[in-house]
């Protein structure tokens, strides 16, 4: 018995590959559907390993846990944190989160105080770049910097026909935006998945709410938060897929 104890210890434990690229997964949004095991199952089968291996990536959460500030078309609904280490939390832990954000404040550009500003954005935006400064947080803590941020939403289930590009083919010079289910026929939207290089994040977290998009500078156009992101990108010179 000893013998075969001994044995049993001493099997050899496989060494975890290095990590091409280390991501960082900024999961932001209103909890909705996150604790239903369909959807966080698929984010942890689909998603995080698609982007890389399991152990090259952290998790990061920036969650409003109630709809008194959601949409209509989330329903009615109003969580607590027990629920989420019992339920997602237990397959994509937190490295660092921050549940229920206060609304943006501060000074503003003029712009925001335009009737034409498409505010609706703005929470949702700033939501991210508190998650950026969890992840920015982190990497002084560690002395680690991640190679990518991979915004996401918590309530979006992914299938196996998903597809996500190889994190370390890309370039780390562009911002890309993955095909889901959200996408509109050939419109891919920009909203609920973007995949940023790290050096890029702080241009695209931080300096996109800089100055409100506003309806009359659009002429036309589809007056929504995907259109706001394209044209801050243009503006700034950075190139999207």
């Amino acid at each position: 018995m000893l013998a075969k104890l001994f044995w049993l210890i001493s099997l050899p434990v496989a060494a975890e590959e290095p990590c091409s690229v280390r991501v960082a997964h900024c999961i932001v949004g209103h909890v909705r559907t996150f604790w239903q095991e369909a959807v966080y199952q698929s984010i942890a089968d689909v998603l995080v390993p698609q982007a890389s291996p399991r152990h090259c990536a952290d998790f990061f959460y920036v969650l409003s846990m109630s709809s008194g500030l959601d949409t209509a078309k989330g329903g009615v609904y109003e969580y607590n944190e027990t629920l989420l280490w019992n339920t997602a939390w237990r397959w994509l832990p937190p490295t660092k989160y921050l549940l229920d954000p206060p609304k943006p404040s501060g000074p503003r550009h003029l712009s925001y105080h335009q009737p034409d500003c498409l505010f609706q954005c703005v929470q949702m935006f700033d939501k991210v770049r508190l998650c950026l400064d969890l992840v920015k947080e982190h990497e002084t803590e560690t002395g680690q910097r991640y190679d990518w941020i991979l915004r996401s939403r918590p309530d979006l289930r992914w299938d196996v026909e998903s597809q996500l590009p190889p994190l370390h083919q890309l370039s780390s010079q562009r911002i890309y935006f993955p095909i889901t289910k959200e996408n509109v026929q050939d419109s891919i939207c920009k909203d609920p998945v973007q995949i940023v290089p790290r050096s890029l994040a702080e241009v695209f977290y931080e300096r996109i709410l800089d100055k409100c998009l506003l309806r009359r500078d659009i002429y036309g156009e589809v007056w929504n938060c995907d259109r706001w992101i394209e044209r801050f990108c243009e503006s700034e010179g950075v190139p999207i897929s």
